[in-house]
């Protein structure tokens, strides 16, 4: 985890196993209920701590699920970065098998972290808005990487190319939200299926082998 620059600054101070504990609880309580429900009184039962410490470490409720979210984003973000920068020419297609693949494998490990990514896009408290706003902005840097990226030769034009990553991309959200991943064999079915579109999408926008 990294160190905060608000007064989240003491919960580095406390050891990392308590660190992760509190991280955890919150996980927990903030993905099983909407922000409004989700109360401070459940997270410290589910850490076994006061809650009077909680508000030792965080200035007050949204800044203690900012900071969740952030790590999270900062977890999902990182591990996306590696998979994308690992050499500058390679095949699109392949890549975002890499990525879909990366995701099954991450969110099947950190169920929670899946629906608090969803939280971000879907949490309707009006004074979240804004810090959600920058949460979906950083989600998105990742694939801005991808774009600047990826190996264009292989397609008939630059805008094609850019097209096809927003289709695969927008695609790909798509099928997450629609099936239900609670039941982890989705997972599976999930990523035959975006295989298959991927397959598709090559034979449409790769220039004829000459």
């Amino acid at each position: 985890m990294k160190r905060g620059n608000g007064l989240n600054k003491r919960f580095f101070d406390i050891p990392k196993v308590k660190q992760i504990n509190l991280f955890n609880a919150g996980c927990k309580i903030f993905a099983e209920n909407t922000y409004r429900n989700a109360s401070m009184s459940k997270v410290a039962f589910e850490a076994g701590i006061s809650k009077s410490l909680i508000f030792y470490y965080f200035q007050n409720k949204q800044e203690y699920y900012f900071f969740i979210l952030n790590e999270i984003v900062n977890q999902l973000n990182s591990q996306l970065s590696v998979v994308i920068s690992k050499r500058l020419e390679y095949d699109l297609f392949e890549k975002v098998i890499e990525i879909i693949e990366l995701k099954k494998n991450y969110f099947t490990n950190y169920n929670l972290h899946f629906k608090l990514i969803e939280r971000i896009y879907y949490e309707t408290d009006d004074n979240l808005i804004e810090g959600l706003q920058q949460l979906k902005i950083r989600l998105s840097q990742p694939y801005k990487e991808l774009i600047v990226s990826m190996d264009k030769t292989g397609f008939t034009s630059k805008d094609d190319a850019i097209n096809c990553i927003k289709i695969l991309l927008y695609c790909a959200e798509g099928m997450v939200y629609h099936y239900d991943l609670d039941d982890l064999r989705n997972w599976d079915v999930l990523v035959d299926e975006y295989k298959y579109i991927i397959k598709s999408m090559r034979n449409n926008y790769y220039k004829e082998l000459e």
